[in-house]
């Protein structure tokens, strides 16, 4: 199944926002909560963004007069490289979310915190319990002040069925 990140205009004219390159996914968009910078999850290649792979990486996109700039990869520390991160969120402050099925989590999909300074991410952390859990966790979601998580999980204490939000304030 390939997903793509398309837009509206005032009209209503959805057109697709970023060209992808056959097989590759874009998805789990979020906009900075100053509005210049649009993030999302691909399964394009970082090193040859013109191929498809496996995995996904985070990307983001500059606002510009006119629209988006076309998409960049995040840059990583070469140590600290994500296995497939999802569901990219930024606060205000600079401090990035996402979730991803690191060797360091607590089961399946946990959610991890770092910095972001133009486009780099450093100080790579996974946020520990009751964040992340032995459950597997499939999005988060940061208020502009950096004080509220939104975080759904498939499994857990009060679990209800199928992906439950939990709200973590901090």
């Amino acid at each position: 199944r390939v997903q793509r990140i398309l837009a509206a205009d005032s009209a209503g004219a959805v057109r697709l926002l970023f060209p992808a390159p056959p097989g590759a996914t874009d998805g789990a968009p979020s906009v900075s909560p100053d509005g210049t910078l649009l993030l999302f999850a691909s399964s394009r290649d970082p090193v040859r963004p013109d191929s498809a792979r496996a995995s996904t990486a985070l990307w983001f996109s500059r606002a510009t007069g006119t629209g988006w700039a076309p998409p960049s990869p995040m840059g990583w520390p070469a140590a600290d490289r994500p296995s497939s991160p999802q569901q990219p969120s930024l606060a205000a402050d600079g401090t990035l979310y996402f979730v991803d099925d690191r060797e360091d989590g607590l089961g399946g999909r946990d959610v991890y915190r770092a910095r972001w300074v133009d486009g780099r991410v450093t100080d790579v952390e996974r946020v520990g319990e009751p964040v992340s859990t032995t459950a597997d966790e499939a999005s988060v979601f940061v208020t502009p002040d950096g004080r509220t998580l939104l975080v759904s999980r498939t499994a857990g204490p009060g679990h209800r069925g199928g992906d439950d939000v939990y709200l973590h304030v901090m």
